[in-house]
C-alpha cells in the first residue's frame, strides 16, 4: 500500500482516483459554473507557476524560455480563456 502514497503529497493517490470517479459519475462536472470555475483555477494556477513550469522545461528537455513559453503556457491560456468566453455566451 505504501507505493500507493504520493511521497511529496502524502496523497493516497488510489483513493483520490476514486473519489473523482465518483464525482464525475454523480454529475458533478456538469454545470457550466462548475467548469468555467475549473478553467480559471487553472488559469491562474498556470499564471502563477508560470516560471516553475519553464524551469522545469528547461531541465527535462533542454527547451529555452521563448520556445517552451509560446506553445506550453501562451497558448493554452488562450485556448482557457477562450473558452470562458464562450461559455459566458450562453
Amino acid at each position: 500500500m505504501a507505493d500507493t502514497i504520493d511521497k511529496e503529497s502524502g496523497t493516497d493517490l488510489p483513493g483520490l482516483v476514486a473519489e473523482q470517479r465518483s464525482f464525475f459519475r454523480a454529475g458533478g462536472t456538469r454545470s457550466l459554473e462548475f467548469r468555467k470555475t475549473a478553467l480559471r483555477r487553472l488559469e491562474k494556477a498556470l499564471v502563477d507557476h508560470t516560471d516553475e513550469i519553464l524551469e522545469v522545461l528547461a531541465e527535462d528537455i533542454g527547451k529555452p524560455g521563448l520556445e517552451a513559453y509560446l506553445p506550453e503556457v501562451h497558448f493554452l491560456l488562450t485556448e482557457i480563456r477562450d473558452a470562458i468566453k464562450k461559455m459566458n455566451r450562453r
